[in-house]
């Protein structure tokens, strides 16, 4: 059947659908029109179509195809298909063209997409395609607009950690698995893409099926028809949680340096290649006396002046051969013409072949004075304090001796002479007597006359006579009357006598360790050590040293002192109560223990009142 190109108004209306290839058949299925495209989609010569029905052209499955494509088309007036050709697949639209008075049907066909098998991607691109996307974490996705369905990748599917089915679905249940707060955006420009057909990019959030919350970048674009009329959209969706995670921690860390930068008193400036300055902390723009717009058409070198007897200007220097260079009493002048004495520091910043520029670090000198000065009295404040914890120290031991002499001059004037006189009366009774009761006061006065001992022993420990003269002749009295049950080593290399108050608080500790190692230690040597610890001006302090061989201390009794056990905190408190320290350690061979003091060589001497 001939037809007319510019009367037959079925063909008008195919042609005026647009397509990528279209064809007219009659009543009788055979066809009266096809265009160039249309035959070389399915694999024809140009001309050779007209004449030839379905059955003669496509095998079965494509007929069974078209002919359900038929029936619906009948019905709605469209029917959308796809099936093999010979080279490739065809997809479009079977549409229903009976005319008022026809009495049969008549059909035309468009076409939307047309794949040939050498141009098809083959399962290896396939795979490449499928690695790419999860290795980048990027799935892709297709919103058709006539259908309103979303089709995702399998890659979108492991994502979202859902189950890859691989049916599209309406996109009201795709906004479904956005976080709440990004659904309305994201629906809003989807759909304004779909009408503008203008490319987007955008971020927003899903939930997962596992209730976790990612971070997806979204891009796409619209295809439209022949007539511009955009009939889907294509995009991918990258998973970028961890990009993101990390630039909210770069973002959080800028902003912790600006604030570090803006709450330090110094000056930093920022400079390029040319002493542009390229940043400006507020204490540095504070000092030059401008602002950062100001600054933008300075160099730093037009404010900063340094001193006259430096030959080339230091930043300059620095930008040419990359030293750091610092320097002091420099001035910057302000912009009302002021100056302001400043100490700097230039250090460059090099990139991987050239200086790409300098730091600058500006010092107000009158903070600097203004600490110095603050310094200075602090110091003051402290040798007072100092001196005066002396003069308190020398109070205390004078006081502490003067009441050992006290209670010594009593227990010896009173209580020894006192029990003397028993022993001796005690005697003279079992003298007078016979049998059981001269035995009995025999040993009363033997146990009286072994009191009175312990205590002249007692009072040697309080207030030997030694003292007087040698700190070394004091510790060797006070060990020759203590009932210890180890050895001992006295080593004393003092070459003069520290005063009597440095004197007085070497025996306590003495005293005190020595005790210590009778208690605790289960030694059976002991050696102690006297010796100058000389510094540039002469013998300025002296140091005792008591080390046993027992079984050392107990590093927990070192940090925390335990009920009854005040040994260690007392003599600590001696030393630095006399402007010295006192250390207990384990000894040099891992076993022992060894009390070390360090004390000024002399001390302030005071009689209490």
């Amino acid at each position: 059947m001939a037809i007319s190109t510019t009367t037959d108004p079925g063909l008008l209306a195919l042609l005026d659908y647009g397509t990528a290839g279209a064809a007219l058949l009659d009543a009788d299925g055979r066809y009266v029109f096809a265009t160039r495209d249309y035959e070389e989609a399915h694999g024809l010569a140009p001309g050779t179509m007209v004449g030839t029905t379905d059955a003669e052209l496509l095998d079965d499955d494509a007929v069974a195809a078209r002919a359900e494509a038929s029936r619906v088309a009948l019905e709605a007036g469209r029917a959308r298909f796809e099936h093999s050709v010979r080279g490739g697949v065809v997809c479009g639209d079977l549409l229903d063209l009976t005319a008022e008075g026809d009495a049969r049907p008549r059909f035309g066909i468009v076409l939307r997409a047309v794949e040939h098998d050498d141009l098809r991607p083959t399962d290896e691109i396939r795979k490449r395609l499928h690695d790419a996307e999860r290795r980048g974490r990027i799935g892709s996705w297709v919103w058709d607009l006539r259908s309103d369905l979303v089709s995702w990748s399998d890659e979108l599917f492991r994502i979202h950690g859902r189950e890859q089915d691989g049916e599209p679905v309406p996109l009201e249940e795709v906004l479904g698995h956005q976080h709440p707060g990004d659904r309305e955006m994201v629906g809003e420009l989807l759909r304004a893409a779909a009408v503008t057909a203008d490319p987007f990019a955008f971020e927003h959030r899903v939930i997962t099926v596992d209730e976790r919350l990612r971070w997806m970048h979204c891009q796409g674009t619209t295809e439209v028809d022949a007539q511009g009329r955009p009939v889907r959209v294509r995009g991918t969706d990258q998973d970028i949680t961890e990009r993101r995670v990390v630039r909210e921690q770069l973002a959080r860390l800028h902003r912790r340096s600006q604030l570090i930068l803006e709450s330090i008193s110094e000056g930093i400036v920022g400079l390029d290649r040319s002493a542009r300055v390229t940043f400006a902390n507020n204490a540095a723009l504070r000092m030059i006396g401008a602002t950062l717009t100001d600054l933008e058409d300075l160099s730093l070198e037009d404010v900063l002046r340094p001193p006259r007897t430096t030959p080339d200007h230091p930043i300059r220097a620095t930008l040419e051969d990359g030293r750091e260079r610092h320097l002091e009493r420099a001035l910057v002048r302000g912009r009302g013409g002021e100056l302001l004495g400043v100490d700097f520091t230039v250090t460059p910043l090099r990139g991987r072949r050239r200086i790409e520029g300098a730091v600058v670090v500006l010092r107000d000198r009158s903070l600097r004075e203004g600490y110095e000065r603050q310094i200075a009295l602090t110091m003051s404040a402290l040798a007072e304090a100092d001196a005066h914890r002396g003069e308190l120290l020398a109070s205390l031991v004078a006081a502490q001796e003067l009441e050992r002499r006290r209670i010594a001059g009593e227990i010896h004037d009173d209580a020894v002479q006192a029990m003397s006189a028993v022993a001796l009366r005690a005697e003279q009774l079992a003298g007078s007597l016979d049998g059981t009761g001269a035995q009995r006061l025999t040993r009363l006065s033997d146990d009286v006359r072994d009191a009175t001992a312990r205590l002249r022993q007692l009072l040697i420990q309080l207030q030997p006579p030694e003292l007087e003269t040698a700190i070394g002749a004091a510790i060797e009295a006070y060990i020759s009357t203590a009932d210890f049950d180890f050895n001992y080593i006295l080593n004393d290399d003092l070459r003069e006598q520290p005063s009597h108050a440095a004197r007085v608080v070497l025996y306590r500790v003495v005293q005190e360790a020595l005790r210590n190692v009778a208690k605790h230690a289960r030694a059976t040597t002991v050696q102690i050590t006297l010796e100058h610890h000389d510094n540039a001006d002469g013998p300025g302090r002296v140091r005792l040293t008591v080390a046993d061989d027992g079984i050392g201390v107990d590093a927990e009794l070192l940090r925390t002192p335990q009920p009854g056990h005040y040994g260690i905190d007392t003599m600590r408190y001696r030393a630095e109560l006399a402007g010295g320290h006192c250390t207990v350690g384990a000894g040099g061979t891992g076993s022992g223990t060894v009390v070390t003091v360090e004390l000024p060589h002399h001390l302030e001497e005071e009689t209490p009142r």
